[in-house]
């Protein structure tokens, strides 16, 4: 390897030289910052499939190579290995080119390479508060998926790292999340930032087709947010009227149905029966002002008498964990959605994709027309999407449908239920 040669290349064309990584022009525009500038700050909007982590792998690794401590950071021990693993492997392709040795290591493993040089590579996930990367001194700083970092871990723990450096490098890569916090601000806001926007469009190695399949699978958000790298706002209407009015008029159910029962929590909230057939029809089938157990277990059985469900989704709350304990004789047409952030966002990405695409045709019912039409979102720390409806409103009609909604597209068990065996226990009298 010819270090004379070296000096006199550009950073662009020195990671093309060791690598063999040719950029694409975006790409080339961000490694060059570091080149032109003395301290190099850039907050990064990418979609995906843009090849952000290769790029970032690219920058570690030749400055780890030239000398500088770097660090690569991220809220996901994934996240940090994925970039780790991109600036190890240019590493590893110089060896390969050139020889063992030629790195000259003194340590190496997952997570940390030690130069002879006085370079070091290093990933570390930072943790709920930072803790366990104080005390750092890096001088080039590589922060994948920096929207979901909480605020405070910049500005408390990494923005300290440069105090005692003239000259360093600090990048920001992340998938939007929201229009707040550091990484929005950084992008849409400070001027001493470098702030690109990659959205997958602009790789020549994606295909417009390739796109247009991904906007036909997504809901809107989600195709924003991942593939335009696009900030979206949040408290806006999740189903908005515009669209959700077109979907409304007289429904007729077929046989094959499902049902989703929201079972009322407290005060003015109510037990809403939903059903959705395989066709995307809907119907409200019940409603009642109070519940028992014995009598959301009543309700639901003469239900299911009359209609022979595919699946009868069930919220497993209060109630509802009696409700599925106590259904006996069902088998396994009565299954639990059991609630957390993460099973809230899929339940309601999934409604928000066929209300999008006009899979679903919805009854002229007045309160869940303005239920759903009124649900607002904000996104978690993880990028989860959190749905709630406002101050003194209401989601009992919007989480009933969601819940048949969610049997019908099979999510439920991951299987649809054997509508033969349910006629089955329905003849023998177990209902």
């Amino acid at each position: 390897m010819d270090s004379e040669k070296l000096q006199t290349l550009s950073r662009v064309e020195r990671v093309e030289f060791l690598f063999g990584f040719e950029a694409f022009d975006y790409q080339a525009d961000l490694i060059q910052q570091g080149d032109e500038n003395d301290v190099a700050k850039a907050a990064v909007k990418p979609g995906r499939q843009v090849g952000k982590t290769l790029t970032g792998g690219a920058i570690a690794a030749e400055r780890a190579l030239s000398g500088h401590d770097v660090m690569i950071l991220g809220p996901f021990e994934d996240t940090v290995r994925e970039m780790m693993e991109a600036a190890t492997g240019h590493l590893l392709n110089v060896e390969e080119e050139y020889g063992d040795g030629i790195l000259g290591t003194d340590q190496r493993n997952k997570t940390d390479w030690q130069f002879s040089v006085a370079g070091r590579l290093r990933a570390r996930t930072v943790g709920t508060d930072g803790t366990q990367i104080r005390g750092k001194n890096p001088d080039v700083v590589l922060v994948d998926e920096a929207a979901y970092i909480k605020d405070g871990i910049f500005q408390e723990v990494i923005e300290p790292f440069f105090s005692t450096h003239e000259t360093y490098e600090y990048y920001l890569f992340s998938t939007p999340a929201g229009k707040s916090g550091y990484f929005y601000d950084k992008v849409e806001s400070d001027d001493s930032f470098y702030s690109p926007h990659w959205p997958s469009r602009i790789s020549p190695q994606i295909s417009e087709e390739w796109l247009a399949d991904k906007r036909e699978e997504l809901d809107s958000l989600t195709y924003a947010q991942e593939y335009e790298g696009e900030f979206v706002d949040e408290g806006d209407s999740l189903f908005p009227h515009d669209i959700v009015k077109p979907l409304v008029g007289e429904t007729e159910l077929s046989e094959t149905r499902w049902l989703g029962v929201d079972i009322a929590r407290e005060g003015r909230d109510r037990t809403v029966y939903t059903e959705v057939d395989n066709q995307g029809h809907v119907r409200i089938a019940a409603v009642e002002e109070k519940s028992t157990m014995d009598g959301v277990l009543g309700q639901i059985k003469a239900l299911h008498r009359e209609n022979q469900y595919e699946q009868i989704i069930v919220e497993e709350n209060s109630i509802g964990g009696g409700v599925i304990d106590f259904g006996e004789g069902m088998g396994d047409v009565l299954v639990p959605f059991k609630s957390s952030t993460k099973s809230k966002h899929k339940l309601y990405k999934r409604l928000q994709k066929d209300v999008e695409s006009g899979e679903l045709s919805l009854p002229n019912d007045r309160r869940l027309i303005n239920e759903l039409t009124s649900l607002q979102y904000s996104f978690t720390q993880h990028g989860y999407m959190k749905v709630h409806h406002p101050d003194g409103g209401h989601d009992d009609y919007p989480d009933s449908l969601a819940f048949a909604n969610w049997g019908r597209n099979g999510e439920a068990t991951g299987k649809k239920v054997n509508r033969r065996s349910a006629r089955v226990n329905m003849k023998r009298g177990n209902l």
